[in-house]
């Protein structure tokens, strides 16, 4: 957890043909930004019997959070024979939260020496939000912008499976497997209402030979 309460200022001045101020523009930024992390893991790890069958159980939580309150004050001063002044600030508010949850489990087993198996299963959901409010202050009155302000949120959730087969020989090694992917995706601008959907599946399949031409040197194709 942390608190940050960073400033900034800059100043912009027009003047005319002979030198005299026109117009000076000075801005500021008053930002206090607090964070805070959480991170939990669960492994269950369990050997069956001395012949190499292994099963790997996994379960991540993860949440990372973060809210700046920012203040934006903008001052005008006109030069010439009438001076003026015009404060005209603006406020924000961010709030962003992002989730990870996922669990997977593996499955290995060497049936011989020469003949190696292994497979798994993973599951993961991800939501993003990204909420952000702005108001326009006027004679010490908060005004919601509905021009810069938005409510953003996503979900997605990765459905894996894999196989994998290893066999050895000689002075060769085969290797094969297949990984399938579903990836579910949702998101929604709530300030537009406008939303967003996308579902697909890929298969990821693999294949591997390599050949030992000497005790130092493979090939890999």
């Amino acid at each position: 957890f942390n608190t940050t309460n960073p400033l900034g200022n800059s100043a912009t001045v027009l003047k005319d043909g002979i030198g005299n101020n026109i117009l000076s523009v000075t801005s500021g930024e008053e930002t206090e930004d607090k964070r805070w992390n959480l991170n939990l893991n669960v492994n269950l790890k369990h050997n069956f019997d001395s012949s190499g069958k292994e099963l790997s159980v996994d379960a991540d939580f993860a949440k990372y959070s973060a809210e700046a309150n920012s203040n934006y004050p903008l001052l005008l001063q006109t030069g010439g024979p009438v001076q003026g002044f015009a404060v005209s600030p603006f406020l924000s508010v961010q709030d962003r939260t992002f989730e990870v949850y996922s669990i997977k489990a593996d499955y290995r087993q060497l049936f011989s020496k020469n003949l190696f198996f292994e497979a798994g299963i993973k599951n993961s959901v991800v939501k993003n939000e990204n909420d952000i409010i702005f108001f326009v202050t006027n004679g010490g009155i908060n005004f919601y912008d509905t021009s810069r302000s938005n409510n953003f949120i996503y979900t997605e959730n990765i459905n894996a499976a894999y196989f994998n087969f290893r066999k050895s020989f000689t002075k060769w090694v085969l290797q094969a497997g297949l990984r399938a992917e579903q990836t579910i995706g949702d998101g929604e601008q709530k300030a537009t209402g406008e939303k967003f959907k996308r579902n697909y599946t890929q298969f990821f399949p693999s294949f591997t030979v390599t050949h030992a031409v000497s005790k130092t040197d493979k090939l890999i194709f």
